[in-house]
């Protein structure tokens, strides 16, 4: 089952995964034309994406830029971060100098496969940003580098990961943040960043030096 199966399957399943349809879809789906479901589950994943990519491009054809002003203003996934990035980029290079020399950087991608997340641990692929094109946003770097890892154990016996990485999730964990995980280490609830392979005690020690 490829990405784009992932896509198809979950207009099949409703979405969710004991196949109950939300309120939302409930409606989406009424308003559709009798067999809409149907049709499209039936849809191969490359089929599924030219679909949703030609929609895609008529609704950015009659955008207006003041729409586009306003959703900026409106959408909590397109308004930048409140971090100072030159403070960020101090923190982060200072937890890759507490970094042991055997564990190697990965600068991941900002998309990952569909299902990432969901495929491997009981995680609501709704609270995933999932695109178009059998992918999802990054929400976890720790899924990526767990399937990087397995990668490179094909030509090696130990491997050893770390990764720096914005991220960005469906769910609201208030203030308009998507993590805190910084908040821990730093005491401050506005600078989100997730970094996986290194232990937080290790990083309060560095970073309170």
């Amino acid at each position: 089952m490829d990405g784009g199966d992932l896509v198809g399957h979950s207009l099949a399943g409703g979405g969710s995964a004991g196949g109950d349809l939300t309120g939302a879809e409930r409606r989406v789906w009424a308003a559709m034309p009798a067999g809409s479901r149907s049709a499209l589950s039936g849809l191969s994943g490359a089929d599924l994406r030219s679909l949703l990519l030609s929609v895609a491009r008529d609704r950015a054809a009659t955008t207006r830029p003041s729409a586009v002003v306003r959703r900026w203003h409106e959408d909590r996934f397109v308004r930048p971060a409140r971090a100072d990035p030159r403070v960020l980029a101090q923190v982060e290079a200072r937890m890759w100098q507490l970094l042991p020399a055997d564990v190697a950087g990965v600068e991941l991608s900002p998309v990952v496969p569909v299902g990432t997340c969901s495929a491997v641990a009981p995680v609501s692929q709704n609270r995933i940003v999932t695109t178009m094109r059998a992918s999802e946003v990054l929400s976890d770097p720790t899924n990526a580098l767990a399937i990087e890892a397995a990668v490179r154990r094909r030509r090696q016996s130990e491997v050893h990961l770390a990764a720096a990485h914005r991220v960005l999730r469906a769910q609201d964990f208030g203030d308009g943040g998507l993590t805190d995980w910084t908040a821990r280490p730093r005491g401050d609830a506005k600078e989100h960043c997730l970094v996986s392979c290194l232990a937080t005690e290790r990083l309060v020690d560095g970073i309170s030096r």
